[in-house]
């Protein structure tokens, strides 16, 4: 198990891992949060990549890194089609991850294990959601509201959201 968990409960003893394992992240950005941000892209950038090393830091202590790949920033509108209802927005960003991003795009060489769009508002019935245990699949996939102003909260959801794809189950 993790040198860095000390007192672990059992019930999360099985998520520690006796080697590190790497989560290949693409990460695609909601254009709003570019224009949020006056159109800087290297200031979006910056922002993405900080909550990833949080997010990063975070997972270090069950013996997971996450690396981020690829950032993808939609230019001018959305590039996929958008729902108010968080379900449905999952499984249409599902769908352009595997018809749009791994057949057709410019990134369609780039191997990854995960994908996580970020959108600039949240949903009405959520802040975050993904497919459960589907990491390394055509379902490993998730939505996650970025707050600019609360950068933990965030990260908070991108954690939670990525556990899901890993396979981590709500606490009861």
């Amino acid at each position: 198990a993790s040198p860095y968990l000390v007192d672990v409960e059992s019930r999360y003893q099985s998520y520690t891992k006796n080697e590190t394992l790497y989560v290949e992240v693409f990460v695609s950005c909601d254009y709003r949060m570019l224009i949020y941000l006056h159109n800087k892209t290297w200031w979006l950038i910056e922002r993405v990549l900080n909550a990833y090393f949080q997010l990063d830091r975070a997972y270090q202590a069950i013996d997971v890194r996450v690396v981020v790949v690829a950032i993808e920033i939609q230019q001018n509108e959305h590039a996929f089609n958008r729902f108010n209802n968080s379900y449905n927005d999952l499984a249409s960003f599902n769908e352009y991850i595997n018809n749009v991003i791994r057949k057709t795009s410019t990134f369609k060489d780039m191997k990854f294990d995960a994908a996580m769009f970020l959108s600039f508002n949240p949903w009405p019935d959520s802040v975050g959601i993904a497919y459960f245990n589907s990491i390394c699949s055509d379902f490993s996939t998730s939505d996650n509201y970025f707050e600019f102003d609360k950068i933990s909260s965030t990260v908070h959801t991108m954690g939670h959201e990525l556990g899901h794809n890993l396979g981590f189950n709500h606490d009861k």
